[in-house]
């Protein structure tokens, strides 16, 4: 976290004169009780009234510091979350196709919400608190000075043994935190995976499955909830005996001032108050840096996110397709791909056949450059695909697998996926794919809402509004793992066939089901089986 504060320092440079602002207004209104209560002993109306009209002065302007304050840190939090959260999703950016998915998507949706509103609430605001604190309790020890010497040295040692406090229970504090972060991944994981599973429960009439599970689920977020709470009560009862026994001794100390005539009757008020602003904050103290401390465990999985800088290279002109030598790929001890080679060129049509488990989706998904631990030479437009960037290969090759993914928005949305794109391009590569005179037939044409993944399209229809975001960016190279093997036959025929009518795309399709029709248009069928 300090890295992170240390980023925005100016932000915080600036929070810091307003909270300073804020202790110097309430410490001045505190001290215009002391004229006040003297004021009254003595029978002096006017010094009363010109004290109550400073203090009311002090107390508005502490009102206008507290605005700010209040302002300025919520702007300033939002800030280093939205770092913290860019951070982050850099990173995932990065990550290995195999190290993206050794979490499920739901583990990275609760580090990106539950984490960083933990971290904001125990970190952000803990921290914040502690600073406002300190500021508060070092000014309140200057006043006391000003007041008697013994005030400000007793403050000091009591509040010396206060700070030492955290260390006793930090251990349990940081482990009470990471079993929670731990547990909220799991749950909104098994929530997730629940609610994305409706359909099929639906139909085997097993909807209270989600009951079931994630009250399970939740009791055991609940318990390890509990367990914080009572680690984080001890915390909280230890600081505040420590900062019962402060106060207390304070105005026994001025006490024993007045009846010596060092002090005024007035002054036990003003030091009782400073005496608060001291011990409260030392008191609360063990437990805002306990909190603190209980989201190192977060940066620190935040930190360790595995990924590597993207290989840059410079786009050239495609003038070949694939050319594998002696290519294999193991999982594990067992291996999948042995010394295949192969070609795959240009604008030609390929089909890959075999048994399962022989290799197909393997084989795509290293052309795709998912995955890069095969031994042997794969060269992609005369170059080692090794040596090629993804951003270069992915300009040029188009993945399509049995369910492409549409986010949630309208058709025009899914194909510009957030970049720039006329209307008439959208039309042509929407044309190309079989699907502009359906689309532009909807009310709402390019406007028109695909729902939840895409919810309100049918299999065909995703299918073609995905090779269109292909199309739409000039995609050479097409590679489609069973595309139509979740459709209806008449589907899946009129997509393949749309496949083969892309003269100078080169298209590599695993299928399980080669059609006669498709088989003539073929190049080359490919069995990996052999």
């Amino acid at each position: 976290m300090k890295r992170i504060i240390l980023y925005f320092w100016k932000e915080n440079a600036q929070l810091c004169l307003i909270l300073i602002g804020t202790s110097v207004t309430q410490i001045l209104a505190s001290l215009m009780n002391v004229s006040m209560l003297n004021a009254l002993i003595k029978g002096n109306t006017a010094l009363f009234v010109i004290s109550l009209g400073k203090m009311l002065s002090f107390y508005l302007l502490f009102l206008l510091f507290t605005y700010w304050q209040i302002q300025k840190t919520s702007r300033i939090k939002q800030k280093m979350s939205t770092h913290i959260r860019e951070e982050m999703t850099k990173k995932l950016a990065m990550t290995s196709y195999n190290e993206f998915h050794s979490h499920q998507v739901g583990t990275y949706a609760s580090w990106l919400t539950n984490d960083l509103t933990m971290i904001e609430s125990a970190g952000f605001d803990s921290f914040y608190q502690i600073i406002a604190g300190g500021i508060s309790a070092v000014l309140s020890i200057f006043t006391l000075l000003s007041f008697h010497w013994s005030l400000a040295v007793f403050s000091l040692f009591m509040g010396g043994i206060l700070i030492s406090l955290p260390k006793l229970l930090q251990k349990r504090m940081t482990a009470a935190s990471s079993a929670v972060a731990k547990e909220n991944e799991s749950f909104l994981a098994e929530v997730s995976e629940l609610l994305a599973g409706y359909d099929t429960l639906y139909v085997f009439h097993l909807l209270l499955m989600i009951v079931k599970r994630t009250v399970t689920a939740s009791k055991k977020l609940g318990n390890k909830k509990n367990q914080q709470a009572k680690v984080m009560a001890k915390v909280a009862i230890t600081g505040a005996s420590g900062n019962i026994v402060g106060q207390l001794g304070l105005l026994a100390v001025t006490g024993y001032l007045v009846l010596i005539e060092k002090l005024t009757v007035g002054s036990i008020t003003a030091t009782g108050n400073l005496g608060g602003n001291i011990f409260n904050t030392l008191g609360n103290l063990t437990q805002q840096i306990g909190a603190v401390q209980s989201t190192k465990p977060l940066f620190d999985k935040f930190e360790n996110i595995q990924y590597s800088k993207p290989i840059v290279t410079k786009p050239l002109p495609l003038k070949s397709g694939f050319e594998l030598k002696n290519v294999s790929f193991c999982y594990g001890e067992k291996k999948i791909i042995n010394n295949r080679t192969q070609q795959f060129q240009l604008g030609k049509k390929y089909a890959l056949i075999g048994n399962s488990g022989s290799g197909k989706t393997t084989l795509v998904n290293i052309l795709n450059g998912k995955l890069r631990e095969y031994t042997g030479t794969i060269l992609f437009n005369q170059q080692d695909l090794k040596t090629i960037s993804l951003d270069t290969l992915h300009q040029e090759v188009l993945y399509l697998d049995q369910s492409p993914y549409l986010f949630t928005g309208t058709v025009r949305d899914n194909l510009t996926l957030g970049e720039d794109y006329a209307d008439k391009d959208l039309q042509e590569a929407l044309a190309q794919a079989d699907l502009l005179e359906m689309i532009m037939k909807l009310p709402q044409g390019l406007e028109t809402p695909v729902g939840e993944n895409g919810r309100l399209f049918s299999g065909g229809q995703k299918q073609r509004l995905a090779l269109a975001r292909g199309f739409l960016r000039k995609k050479k190279i097409i590679l489609v793992d069973e595309g139509t093997a979740n459709l209806d036959e008449e589907s899946a025929v009129k997509i393949e066939q749309t496949l083969m009518k892309q003269t100078d795309v080169l298209i590599i399709m695993i299928t399980h089901h080669l059609r006669e029709k498709i088989r003539a248009e073929l190049d080359e069928i490919v069995d990996l089986s052999n």
